[in-house]
C-alpha cells in the first residue's frame, strides 16, 4: 500500500519510493500547485515542526491532513509517532547484531537510462530526482551504501507503508510451519464474527495470496475508494466531521462484500492483510507488535525499537502501520536471503 520494497539477490534497497509512492493518493486529497524539488521539499530546510510551538505555517497536523500533504510528508513519514496513536514493537534485550561496512564508494557513479526517456542519470543524480528519504544497500551481509536525507538519520524510524505486509505474512508462516495455523482453513474458522462478509469463506491461504474475491479495490486516486474507507475507519487518515462508518480495522472488514469466488485470480488488497493481523491476535492472543518482537525483532538483533501505529481499538495496522529503521529493515532482508536463518537461528 503506498510503497515500494526494492530486494534484489545482491541489495537490500528502501528509498525514494517511501516519499514518491503516496503522491497519486495526496493528489487526490489537495493538489499540489508547483512540485518542488528535493533541495525545495527538504523539511529541515522548510523548517517543518520546529519551535515551542511551531508557526503556524510549520505546523503538520494529523487532524487537518496536512501530514499526508507533500511536502510535509517529507517530515511526517518520519515522525509518525507525532502524529497518531503507536505501539512499540521491542527490539528485545539482547545485543544488535553487527552489520560489517564495505563501503564502495563508485556505486554514485553508476549511470543508467530512466525508462522513457534517452539521456543519462547517475545513481547521485537519481536520489535527488527521487526525494529519497534514506537508502541502505547490503551486499552479502555488508553495508555498502548508506544515506540519509531531510528528516531521516540511523537511529530514526520511517513508515514502511506495505512492506509491514512481509513482516505480518513472515510471522503467519511461522505459525502455519508450527502448526498453529492452518493456511488452508476459512477465515470464519477464526473469525466467526466475520462468518456473513465476503471474506468469512476466503482461506487463510487466499488472503496471503491476495486471491479473495472480496469487493474491494485501491485506487487511491478515487477519494470514494474502499482503501480510504479502510483507512479511516482505522483512523490512519482524519475523518470528515459527519463521519458516520466503522470505527476500527475489524469494524471495516465486517462490512466487506464479496465480489466473485475465491482462489480464481490476483488482485492486491491491503484488507487481506489487516483481516490476517485479526485471524493472528485471535489464534494467539498477542497483538502483532508483540508477534513481531518474539518471532523476528528480538532473534534478528535489531539495532532500534519499531512502532505499529494503532487503531481506535488498539489493533495495529497490518496492512501498512509499521515503522522501523532501515538497519533492521536490512537484517530482515538479510534473513530472507538466507532463506530465514539469521543471527545462528533458523
Amino acid at each position: 500500500m503506498w510503497f515500494r520494497l526494492i530486494v534484489v539477490p545482491i541489495s537490500f534497497v528502501l528509498g525514494a519510493v517511501l516519499v514518491l509512492g503516496l503522491r497519486p493518493f495526496v493528489a487526490a486529497q489537495a493538489p499540489v500547485p508547483q512540485a518542488l524539488d528535493a533541495r525545495a521539499s527538504d523539511p529541515v530546510t522548510l523548517g517543518w515542526m520546529v519551535g515551542t510551538p511551531p508557526p503556524p505555517d510549520k505546523l503538520v497536523r494529523f487532524s487537518d491532513g496536512s501530514w499526508f500533504r507533500f511536502p510535509q510528508t517529507r517530515w511526517s513519514f518520519s515522525n509518525i509517532r507525532q502524529l497518531m496513536p503507536t505501539r512499540v514493537v521491542g527490539r528485545g534485550d539482547g545485543l544488535a547484531t553487527a552489520l560489517p561496512r564495505a563501503e564502495r564508494a563508485d556505486i554514485d557513479k553508476v549511470t543508467f537510462q530512466p525508462l522513457g526517456r534517452t539521456d543519462s542519470m547517475s545513481w547521485a543524480q537519481s536520489l535527488a530526482a527521487n526525494y529519497t528519504d534514506g537508502i541502505l544497500i547490503l551486499h552479502r551481509g555488508r553495508i555498502v551504501y548508506e544515506r540519509y536525507f531531510g528528516a531521516l538519520a540511523a537511529d530514526r524510524q520511517h513508515i514502511a507503508f506495505s512492506v509491514t505486509k512481509s513482516f505480518v505474512a513472515t510471522v503467519a508462516a511461522t505459525l502455519v510451519a508450527e502448526g498453529a495455523l492452518a493456511d488452508e482453513v476459512k477465515v470464519a474458522s477464526y473469525l466467526p464474527e466475520l462468518r456473513d462478509t465476503g471474506l468469512g469463506d476466503a482461506t487463510i491461504r487466499q488472503l496471503l495470496d491476495m486471491t479473495t474475491g472480496v469487493d474491494y479495490s485501491e485506487d487511491y486516486a478515487d477519494p470514494k475508494s474502499p482503501v480510504w474507507e479502510l483507512t479511516r475507519a482505522g483512523g490512519f487518515l482524519a475523518r470528515p466531521a459527519d463521519y458516520t462508518g466503522p470505527e476500527s480495522f475489524f469494524d471495516f472488514l465486517k462490512t466487506v462484500k464479496k465480489a466473485k469466488p475465491h482462489g480464481e485470480t490476483f488482485a492486491y488488497k491491503t484488507v487481506n492483510t489487516d483481516t490476517l493481523g485479526a485471524v493472528l491476535g485471535r489464534v494467539t492472543g498477542k497483538g502483532l507488535s508483540d508477534l513481531l518482537r518474539e518471532r523476528i525483532f528480538s532473534l534478528i538483533g535489531a539495532e532500534q525499537d519499531a512502532y505499529f501505529t494503532v487503531d481506535p481499538a488498539g489493533a495495529e495496522f497490518a496492512g501498512g502501520g509499521l515503522n522501523l529503521a532501515l538497519r533492521d529493515m536490512a537484517r530482515f532482508g538479510e534473513m530472507m536471503r538466507l532463506e530465514g536463518r539469521y543471527n545462528g537461528r533458523q
